[in-house]
């Protein structure tokens, strides 16, 4: 694995995408082969396909074993569909000039530090497949290993005289390694020790032609290669996907970047030029904004620059002073658009299979993060429903799915959680707010403005009004406030009885 570089992950532990880069595929679980051999680190995670990268996500330890292959290392690819238990598999053959990568450094201390530790064999008596001694089930049939059996532990690491007689009973045509006494293979019929000829195989007098592919076991003489192996489905769509996006070579093309029209020969200095290199960047902003929303097309053709645009009207806003004339709540709304603009690369089924939830619940939890640390740290479900929607433009999701992935938050380990109140609503708030912290909110506000209702609540807390009547009926039931409930409605009050219960006991 010395061809693969570290990942940068993010809160919900999913890829970091480099600019103009696109998620074309992703499935767990899938495993990694650093050439012949299993690589232990890597062999339960989920597998990330982009218009860049192949990259790995570890499923226990993704911050340390998570890692990433550049498409532009690949030479070549070849494929084995699977068989029996063998799950399938592409192989990539990496490029012997481009220079390699240690894949951690706590990687290559072992390795340098450590002898390569030897695997025994043991054969199944089923099928007398050769065995590694860390597998309890037969690769090939799937039989449990005994509890008797017997490991052959290799002398050395060059190849044992068990090793060669193995071999030698290996099936030319379909590689099924068979019993030493066989004569002729036990799976195809074929006669062992004979090696067959192109011709023997394609003539028409052959009553049953064999179409078993074996699988690319030792790769192509001494070059690198990197083996990804799919557990549960997903290899018929990484496939095309992978050779898309090796013939497209988005990675060759360069992102331009962003160049400053030079100003029409005014050299003018002092406030007048400022205001008129103001005004003209308003004029183009403008004229921006004017193509973009000419139609869906010009729209979407116009997005990256859209977001570079949003990026920079929001860092004016955080360092606009007070008091400069833009209104407190203008600024919010334009937060809020902003912050809605759109998601990148959004998840969909066609790419991610069957893990489309738990990869929706990371895309969830990435986007609602930073929404939640402006706006209280929590929101209904049906907010976040409308929000979620609306960044994701024409990849719409339905509440179902919504409500799927969200219960895959604690399963994932995301900084979000799913709480369901006793009056059934469901809200999704940041891992840290716990309902101790949020009564205490609460109640200071009430000691701070006097009695409040529901709807003063849900203003001084940026929240919906059902959210707002939740948080104050679970703050009373905590014993820290206390209702009036008349005509014109409920209104909250400071528990005095707890406060004067508080002194008496001092």
């Amino acid at each position: 694995m010395d061809r693969c570089k570290p990942v940068d992950l993010s809160s919900s532990q999913r890829p970091v995408f480099l600019p103009n880069e696109r998620l074309l595929a992703s499935q767990g679980p899938v495993g990694l082969y650093d050439g012949k051999e299993k690589s232990v680190q890597h062999q339960e995670g989920v597998g990330y396909l982009t218009s860049h990268r192949v990259i790995y996500v570890d499923s226990k330890d993704p911050r340390k074993n998570s890692v990433q292959l550049e498409l532009a290392s690949i030479k070549s690819i070849d494929t084995y569909a699977g068989f029996l238990s063998r799950s399938p598999k592409i192989t990539l053959y990496l490029d012997n000039s481009r220079p390699s990568f240690p894949s951690s450094s706590a990687d290559s201390e072992s390795s340098s530090s450590l002898p390569t530790k030897v695997l025994g064999t043991w054969h199944c008596p089923i099928c007398s497949f050769q065995n590694t001694e860390d597998l309890e089930k037969c690769q090939l049939c799937g039989v449990p290993k005994p509890a008797n059996i017997q490991v052959i532990t290799p002398i050395s690491t060059t190849s044992s005289p068990k090793s060669v007689e193995a071999d030698a009973n290996a099936c030319p045509i379909c590689t099924f390694i068979n019993h030493p006494s066989m004569v002729r293979c036990e799976m195809c019929d074929s006669e062992i020790g004979k090696t067959p000829t192109p011709s023997t195989l394609s003539e028409p007098g052959n009553a049953s032609p064999i179409s078993i592919t074996p699988p690319p076991e030792d790769g192509k003489g001494d070059e690198p290669y990197i083996k990804i192996a799919f557990r549960a489905g997903g290899y018929t769509t990484w496939l095309p996907n992978l050779k898309s996006a090796l013939a497209t070579k988005a990675w060759e093309q360069k992102v331009e970047p962003e160049v400053e029209r030079p100003v029409a020969s005014s050299r003018g200095v002092g406030i007048s030029a400022i205001q008129e290199r103001i005004e003209k960047t308003r004029l183009d902003a403008a004229e921006t904004l004017t193509d973009a929303f000419k139609d869906l097309d010009g729209l979407m053709a116009k997005a990256a620059e859209m977001v570079k645009l949003a990026e920079s009207i929001t860092t004016k806003i955080s360092k606009e002073p007070q008091g400069s004339g833009t209104s407190e709540n203008d600024t919010l709304a334009l937060n809020t658009y902003l912050m809605e603009l759109g998601i990148s690369n959004p998840v969909t089924r066609d790419s991610t299979g069957s893990s489309y939830h738990q990869e929706l619940a990371r895309e969830l939890a990435d986007f609602l993060v930073p929404i939640l640390e402006r706006q209280g740290g929590m929101k209904s479900l049906a907010d976040v429903y409308c929000l979620f929607n609306r960044a994701r433009g024409v990849a719409l999701i339905s509440p179902e799915d919504l409500y799927k992935s969200s219960c895959q938050f604690d399963t994932l380990h995301l900084p979000v959680r799913l709480k369901r109140y006793e009056s059934g609503l469901l809200v999704i708030q940041s891992l840290n707010l716990s309902d101790d912290r949020v009564a205490q909110r609460i109640a200071n506000h009430v000691k701070q403005y006097g009695p409040l209702t529901a709807m003063r609540i849900a203003e001084l807390e940026n929240l919906a009004l059902p959210v707002a009547v939740e948080q104050l009926y679970m703050t009373e039931a905590k014993g820290l406030l206390c209702r009036d409930a008349s005509s014109a409605g409920i209104t909250f009050f400071e528990n005095l009885f707890l406060q004067n219960q508080q002194v008496a006991s001092q």
